[in-house]
Order: structure tokens, then sequence, then C-alpha cells
């Protein structure tokens, strides 16, 4: 420890790292970090992306949704909403049934849904891609059988 008021002397073999190793290391920012805050706080106008990263982010897009994972997670969340749909208009014949005068046309028209929907779940093709299964959640998991 050197007394107060006198200033240690680097040593030339020593690493400035080791010299100074006291003094708090800064992150650094680039000036287009800067830049990007700059302009992304101080307006509503977002910051523009080039053009080659917006194609490097369809690719990377493209590549997850080519991925087995992601056909896997599809097929498992196209059957869960296939089978919701059955379970729900069959919820609702049991309902009309039970009732002193059932709707025999609502009871037909949800049957009718059952087989439509049990005819998708046993054609493979609508398993074959990730746009079909897409179309599929959309069409029958957004509480509109």
């Amino acid at each position: 420890m050197p007394k107060s008021g006198v200033i240690p002397k680097r040593n030339a073999s020593a690493p400035a790292a080791v010299i100074e190793k006291n003094v708090p290391k800064r992150k650094a920012i680039s000036t287009a970090t800067k830049t990007t805050k700059r302009i992304s706080i101080g307006s509503a106008v977002p910051p523009v992306k080039s053009s080659t990263a917006i194609r490097l982010i369809k690719m990377k897009k493209a590549a997850v949704d080519n991925s087995p994972l992601e056909w896997y997670r599809l097929t498992e969340i196209t059957m869960h909403v296939l089978n919701a749909a059955i379970v729900k208009s069959d919820k609702e014949i049991l309902l009309e049934s039970n009732k002193a005068q059932p709707d025999q046309n609502k009871i037909n028209k949800l049957e009718l849904k059952i087989l439509e929907v049990i005819t998708i779940i046993r054609d493979a093709k609508n398993f074959d891609s990730t746009s079909r299964m897409r179309q599929l959640i959309e069409e029958y998991g957004q509480g509109r059988n």
C-alpha cells in the first residue's frame, strides 16, 4: 500500500489489468446501439432494419418452421384441438338430448360436425404440412366449432 499522495509506478512487464484491478470495467456500447436506443426512445418510429437482417430473420423462421420439433408440436396441438371439438360437440348433443323437446336438427348438425372432425383426424395428409395443421388449429381452435 503506497503512502498517501504517492502514485505507484507502473511496471512495464506487468499487464495493465493487474495494475488497474480496483478500477471498475465499463461495458462497451457501440455507437449503433446508442443511436438505436436514442431513436427508439425519443420517437414513436421504430428503427428500420436492413434488408439483409430481414432476410436472415425470414430464413431463421423458415428453418424453425421446417424443423421436426415444430412439426411434432403442431401435430400434438392439432390433435388436441380436434379432439376438443369432438368433445364440445358431444357435450352439446348430450345437453340437447336431455331437454324436454330436443331439437333434432341441431343434434344432426352436431353429429355431422363430429363425423367431419373424425374424417380430418383419420386423413394423414392433414398432418403432412405445417401450413395445413395451422389452418386446422385456426379453424377449430378458436371456439368457432
